[in-house]
């Protein structure tokens, strides 16, 4: 399994969260995020009190796979999150050694298929 992390822009977050349901995505965890520090998007940094630097709004979205989702889900968020401008944002892969679903035990694709 494979774990896909996103970093977005906020106003994409519709357009891939739809897009990512139509094909077929069963889970998807979106969480607003302000990131902080060098190659931000000049034109969307916001300065604040409480992070005393300047910040850019982000969506973070979180999707665990199977290995054979894995490309088909990346190529998905790239194309609905693309604008063609600095801020974009990252995609992440990462393995995921184990799953395990709190209500069943289910275990492996199997327990995440569960939710």
């Amino acid at each position: 399994m494979k774990e896909i992390k996103a970093y977005i822009r906020p106003e994409k977050i519709e357009e891939v969260v739809h897009t990512l349901e139509e094909n077929g995505v069963p889970l998807v965890t979106a969480i607003e995020i302000k990131c902080v520090g060098k190659g931000l998007n000049e034109e969307k940094a916001r300065y604040s009190m409480d992070y005393t630097e300047k910040y850019c709004p982000f969506v973070k979205i979180e999707i665990v796979c199977s290995r054979r989702d894995t490309e088909k889900t990346v190529k998905l968020l790239r194309s609905c999150a693309w604008t063609g401008h600095p801020g974009d944002g990252m995609i992440f892969v990462s393995t995921v050694d184990e799953a395990i679903n709190i209500r069943t035990g289910a275990r492996g694709e199997e327990g995440v298929s569960l939710w």
